[in-house]
Parts: structure tokens; C-alpha cells; sequence
């Protein structure tokens, strides 16, 4: 294979990289804000709708939930920015010890070839890079891109995420989820407390 044919197979196997550890962290990212969002419907069902809790406590865990669930929005937000070439370079290197930083120096060696020209280089150092982009090329090549991918946040989130999915369902199927439970995760003044004190005595009866 060319030189430039060995430079484009090594930035086509990083790009797949890219997409696959773009996806492990949104997806992983996905399912840790889901998991908050279930725990605090939960808990807004459970305290605020089904117990005698106080006004000022209700109101709080509301306003703990939201700001839980913003947290856990920001994660996912940072999550979807696609990974650079650099960084995937710097996953396979992390995973593949054996590969130290080739995959990176031919990264960059090779676009700085490129970019310069076929006689912008001496013959040896041009040699060198070309050598060095080949073989980085065909050892990554030899690893599938899933091998270089962290699964295991994934799986994580979506054991978090099951396990918080199962009493939400449980509440589901025992009385339902009120409407307010979940809508508090964006408005917790649903839950504010001076609209939901209550007189013991009417006011027409005080004279």
C-alpha cells in the first residue's frame, strides 16, 4: 500500500474509533440522567405524594431532584462532542500498551507530510515516516475498533439504570405516578410550599 494509501486506512480506522467511543460515552452519559430522572420521580412519589412530610421538606428534595437531574444533563451534553483523531490515537495506545505512541506520531507525522509535499523531505525521513504510518496502519488494522472502546460504562449505566427502573415501575403498577412527581424534575415549584399550606380553620369561622 502507498504511503498515502496507509495514512487514509489509519485515519479511517481512527474515525471509527471516534464514533464508537463518541457513542460508550453518550449512550453511557444517556443512561446515567435517566437513572437520576427515575430516582427522583421516585422519591418525589414516595415522599411528597404518599407521606406526611412538611411543605419545606418536600419542596427541597423537588429542588435537589432538579438540580440532580441539571447535573447529570451537563454530562450528557459534554458527552456528545465527538472525540478528536488525537484522542481516539491516545485510546489505542492506553488499551494496546504494545503500540506506545505510534499511533499517534504517524497521526501527525503524516499530516504534516502531507500537507508539505512529496519533496519537502528528504528521501530518508520521508522513508521513515512512510514506514512508521505503514506499519502503525496494519497493527491497529489488526485489532477490531470495539476491542479499544470502554463497554464498561455502558454496562454500568444500564445496570444503574435498571436497578432505578424497577421501583419506579413498582410505584407505577400500585397507584401510578402523579403528574407533579415528574413534573418537579423542571419545575419544582409545583411542590412550593405557600401553595400548599392548608388552615385548619376557614376563614368564615373566625369572628
Amino acid at each position: 500500500m502507498s504511503a498515502g494509501g496507509d495514512y487514509g486506512a489509519l485515519t479511517r480506522k481512527l474515525d471509527r474509533l471516534r464514533l464508537l467511543l463518541w457513542a460508550a460515552r453518550a449512550l453511557a452519559a444517556l443512561e446515567r440522567a435517566a437513572a437520576v430522572a427515575a430516582v427522583a420521580i421516585v422519591l418525589n412519589t414516595l415522599v411528597a405524594e404518599r407521606s406526611a412530610a412538611g411543605p419545606w421538606p418536600v419542596f427541597a428534595l423537588a429542588l435537589c431532584g432538579m438540580a440532580a437531574l441539571v447535573a447529570a444533563a451537563v454530562r450528557l451534553a459534554l458527552a456528545l462532542v465527538a472525540p478528536s483523531r488525537t484522542a481516539a490515537a491516545r485510546r489505542a495506545q492506553t488499551v494496546d500498551p504494545g503500540l506506545r505512541t505510534d499511533v499517534e506520531s504517524s497521526l501527525e507525522l503524516g499530516a504534516l507530510a502531507g500537507e508539505a509535499g512529496p519533496h519537502a523531505a528528504s528521501p530518508v525521513s520521508g522513508g521513515l515516516i512512510d514506514a512508521l504510518v505503514g506499519t502503525t496502519a496494519e497493527r491497529l488494522a489488526a485489532g477490531a475498533s470495539r476491542h479499544f472502546v470502554p463497554w464498561r460504562g455502558v454496562r454500568a449505566g444500564a445496570l444503574l439504570l435498571g436497578a432505578c427502573l424497577l421501583p419506579l415501575g413498582a410505584l407505577a403498577l400500585t397507584g401510578g405516578i402523579p403528574g407533579n412527581a415528574a413534573r418537579a424534575l423542571v419545575d419544582p415549584r409545583v411542590y412550593w410550599p405557600l401553595g400548599r399550606l392548608s388552615f385548619a380553620v376557614e376563614p368564615g369561622d373566625v369572628r
